[in-house]
């Protein structure tokens, strides 16, 4: 045909340059000298340009439900000679095979066991797993993990399957065997160098709840399987690394946890000296004392924090710890006392009705020589919440129980009896004589002050009176040892009524039910009986 009309002429000629040379003009194309270049043109797009000329090919219709019934790989087969062409040509000369996989069932993913809540862990882990009956084998399954509404990139964070060191990636391949669990660290993101960022708890006493954990699992065929909080495969969590504020610490709305000490009783000797009058500072803790007879402290803890406070310490733990120091109340050298109690919402405002009672035993002290000297017991109550926190009292020390160690009694002494009469003129004053117009005794104590028992100030002395070795009665009131009278001390006892106190104290004459002849030649006894401010005593005769 006419070669300007070809179009092979405007294939080889496309772009001015085939083979290495320009192509001659369409009258020169079928000269002789060009014939063989116009051939090998020819030749050479013929075979790049319609190979397709020798192929065939056939569609296959399969039915879903067939393929349903036969996940995995597919074989579709070819005899040799089972095809003929047009010209009834046959084919292939070989035996063809033909395979695919089918698979359109996703991972059976499940949450084997949910991320603790609450938790404080940086990376909480979660354990999963993800059965596939054909993306079965190692690292077959692929997840990805989101926070968020949906599965969209910017929601996406990062897991690692491996702790230590964590290996954050956006996507984590595990085993699709049924039998095969996997734990992933939940990471928020990471920073300019690959370190792991936690997801945050919002700074909140009560933690941050998420209910928003989206976790995609994605077998080799592409088939997703999810689980989330929406469709209940995904349990909610909370992160909560806020320590519990039992101390009011920057709150304007609680003042704290309060103790109450239990102190020495009637048959309850074994417990702590709590001295009425030795208030120092204000402080009441500093009037307990552990002395020659104590042998446990007693505490009672109440008002914890309001739920609206921190809700997150109902579940948590409350136990004790103390220590033996005489320098300064520091958390350091505390340990733990007692067992720990469980928090429940009977112990919480605004209406509790229960408390904690706890006993530290003079064993859980250090034994019997514990007390020596004049060191002070530190108590301090320590609440753990439901996620393991706990408040750091080594940055913000709280107020703690201080209990003064005082196991030496007041020093040996004897006592000196002066009395005196009335006016009446009836007799005369004779040492060692109570006769018709005697109406108080005199008890000169002189200088109490001791360089060994260092509580004896705030002690107090008090008299006892016996008849003929009968039985002992408290005579007057007690008196306290002050600043003002400890170098020259003195106690003073009258016939009756005691010693400027009430109607109902023992006087010298209401030591025996009746003062009259009967008691004439009978013998009175006084001994003092001197304490130091923690309790202890030592009987002056």
């Amino acid at each position: 045909g006419d070669p300007g009309s070809s179009v092979l002429y405007d294939k080889i000629t496309d772009g001015g340059v085939y083979g290495g040379h320009m192509p001659p003009e369409i009258a020169d194309l079928l000269d002789p000298e060009n014939i063989t270049l116009v051939q090998t043109w020819i030749t050479e797009l013929a075979s790049g340009l319609f190979p397709q000329q020798a192929d065939f090919s056939y569609t296959l219709a399969i039915p879903n439900a067939t393929l349903d019934e036969n996940q995995g790989e597919i074989r579709i087969e070819i005899g040799s000679g089972d095809v003929s062409d047009i010209a009834g040509n046959p084919g292939p000369t070989d035996d063809k095979e033909f395979t695919f996989i089918y698979d359109n069932n996703p991972p059976g993913a499940v949450e084997v066991e949910s991320i603790t809540s609450p938790t404080n862990e940086d990376y909480p882990l979660i354990k999963v797993t993800a059965y596939d009956t054909i993306s079965s084998g190692d690292n077959q399954v692929k997840v990805r993990a989101f926070i968020g509404e949906d599965t969209s990139p910017s929601n996406q964070i990062y897991l690692s399957e491996v702790s230590t060191p964590l290996a954050p990636f956006r996507q984590v391949l595990i085993d699709g065997d049924k039998d095969e669990n996997t734990s992933l660290h939940i990471i928020y993101n990471v920073d300019e160098d690959d370190n792991p960022i936690h997801l945050t708890d919002g700074n909140l006493l009560d933690g941050l709840l998420y209910e928003n954990l989206i976790l995609v699992f994605e077998d080799n065929a592409g088939n997703d399987s999810i689980l989330n909080v929406t469709n209940m495969t995904i349990t909610p969590f909370r992160i909560d690394r806020t320590a519990p504020n039992p101390y009011g610490t920057g709150l304007d709305d609680y003042d704290g946890i309060s103790y109450s000490l239990t102190h020495q009783l009637i048959g309850q000797v074994n417990d702590i000296y709590y001295n009425v009058d030795n208030i120092t500072d204000g402080i009441d803790y500093n009037d307990y004392f552990w002395n020659l007879a104590s042998g446990q402290v007693r505490v009672n803890v109440s008002d914890l924090p309001t739920a609206d406070i921190d809700n997150s310490i109902l579940g948590g733990t409350i136990h004790l710890m103390a220590k033996v120091d005489d320098e300064n109340s520091s958390i350091v050298n505390y340990v733990n006392m007692a067992q720990s109690e469980v928090i429940t919402a009977d112990h919480l405002p605004p209406n509790p009705t229960d408390m904690f009672d706890f006993s530290i035993s003079e064993e859980d002290l250090g034994g019997p020589d514990f007390a020596e000297g004049d060191s002070i017991i530190y108590i301090i109550a320590v609440i753990t919440d439901l996620a393991g926190n706990v408040y750091d009292h080594i940055t913000s020390p709280p107020d703690v129980i201080s209990i003064t160690i005082d196991t030496i009694p007041p020093a040996v002494g004897t006592i000196n009896l002066e009395t005196d009469i009335n006016d009446e003129n009836n007799s005369v004053a004779v040492p060692g004589y109570w006769n018709i117009d005697t109406d108080k005794v005199t008890v000169p104590l002189g200088d109490l002050s001791d360089d060994i028992d260092t509580y004896i100030e705030h002690g107090k002395v008090q008299l006892r009176g016996s008849i003929n070795s009968g039985d002992w009665e408290f005579l007057a009131s007690h008196q306290l040892i002050t600043d003002e009278n400890i170098t020259d001390f003195s106690i003073v006892v009258t016939d009756s009524g005691g010693l400027n106190g009430p109607d109902n104290t023992t006087g010298i004459e209401e030591i025996p039910d009746n003062w009259d002849a009967a008691v004439d030649g009978a013998i009175i006894e006084i001994i003092a009986r001197i304490y130091d401010a923690a309790g202890n005593y030592r009987d002056w005769p």
